[in-house]
């Protein structure tokens, strides 16, 4: 188990007592017997035999059992001393051949941080971290977290104005205006961002049933982006509901590094096989894991903001700008360059060559958007949810 504040580390870096008592609870809760539960240093041992809950073997079943036993574990915090955190889970599985289960099928959640990414383990900042971590799953659990919605608009001579999509962007309902981005930082050094991740996409799918009319894009980070028994679920469902994967779009943003390169390739490809469009979000904000990935297909390119502020500075910023639209058009049916506050934004970005543009000149993100019948949007939590479908009514 990672992602732990100093407290909750004895001095010899072992667990103490009360986290693993804790997690023992949750097993407990979970409707695995006692005895079946065995403590082994910072691991917890759990005998399947005589409570796997399945005649056969199969990977679905696999995926149903290890979502259930994760959401139990994982779902609600730890408090130990002075912090409260939530728990990075790594489940492995002995006794089965390679052939029966893979590492994918057991890492229901998501991955921890790749090995090129370590978190800071110095005790402060990772303190901030884990603080900031547990006030957002706080809220998602809550049900304080919201979406906003701002419409990318095509702005060509033939269509200009015409609406694209809608980025869905998360809010806190305390705060509208407050930029999520430090949180999902800290949720990703942590190896948490996928809690996040998966509310808000299936928020989205959600929203894309309701309105047959939308195109729906939610922003996923490339760490979540790793085949598991999350991505399974979504594909099944979006199989048999190719309209509403059609209207999909997976924006992915490089904050951290790409965790698993060629699973990373073969999830995208899954998806856009089944109709969802991905999106390579902030091109040229630095970030070159996603857009470096061999064989890539993107759907739409986005270009960040930082580049049209460039061009506004004088020539040589502004053929910048010009070279890498044109980079990213041969690459893709569709390029859009965010951060348009201007009319004179909106010239540099026409000029430039790109399809489409984002911004507040063009149109601020809303939670209560008309077309949503004017209602906010809450997202609720996933982990929750799941919980709720699979146990049975008393």
């Amino acid at each position: 188990m990672g992602n732990l504040p100093p407290s909750a580390l004895d001095r010899d870096n072992s667990l103490p007592s009360q986290v693993m008592q804790a997690l023992r609870d949750h097993l407990i809760t979970a409707r695995v017997p006692r005895e079946s539960i065995r403590l082994a240093g910072n691991a917890i041992e759990v005998d399947l035999t005589g409570i796997w809950p399945f005649s056969v073997y199969s990977v679905s079943l696999a995926d149903q059992f290890w979502r259930t036993l994760c959401a139990d574990l994982g779902d609600a915090p730890i408090d130990c001393g002075k912090d409260r955190f939530y728990p990075l889970l790594h489940i492995a599985l002995s006794g089965l051949s390679p052939h029966e289960v893979s590492q994918d099928s057991i890492d229901p959640i998501g991955p921890g941080p790749d090995p090129a990414f370590e978190p800071c383990r110095s005790a402060q900042p990772l303190r901030d971290d884990i603080a900031l971590c547990a006030l957002w799953l706080d809220e998602l659990r809550a049900g304080r977290l919201r979406l906003a919605f701002q419409p990318v608009l095509r702005i060509g001579p033939r269509d200009g104005g015409a609406c694209l999509y809608h980025e869905a962007l998360l809010r806190r309902t305390s705060d509208s205006t407050e930029s999520p981005a430090a949180a999902i930082q800290a949720l990703e050094r942590q190896g948490l961002i996928g809690r996040l991740d998966w509310s808000v996409l299936w928020t989205v799918i959600g929203l894309l049933e309701i309105h047959p009319d939308r195109e729906l894009a939610c922003n996923v980070s490339a760490l979540t982006l790793r085949p598991n028994a999350w991505w399974r679920e979504l594909i099944r469902y979006l199989c048999c509901r190719r309209a509403v994967a059609s209207r999909l779009l997976i924006e992915l943003t490089e904050t951290s590094p790409v965790a698993h390169r060629e699973s990373a390739l073969r999830l995208m490809r899954e998806l856009q096989d089944i109709g969802v469009r991905i999106v390579l979000d902030d091109m040229g904000s630095g970030h070159a894991e996603l857009s470096a990935l061999n064989d890539a297909r993107y759907d739409v390119v986005k270009i960040d903001q930082s580049l049209l502020r460039q061009a506004q500075q004088g020539p040589v910023g502004r053929e910048i700008l010009k070279w890498i639209t044109r980079a990213c058009v041969h690459g893709s049916s569709c390029v859009v360059i965010e951060g348009v506050e201007t009319p004179d934004d909106l010239r540099l970005v026409q000029d430039a060559g790109a399809q489409a543009a984002q911004g507040h000149f063009l149109g601020k993100p809303e939670t209560n958007p008309e077309w949503n019948f004017r209602e906010s949007c809450i997202v609720p939590n996933r982990l929750q949810e799941y919980l709720t479908d699979q146990k049975p009514s008393p």
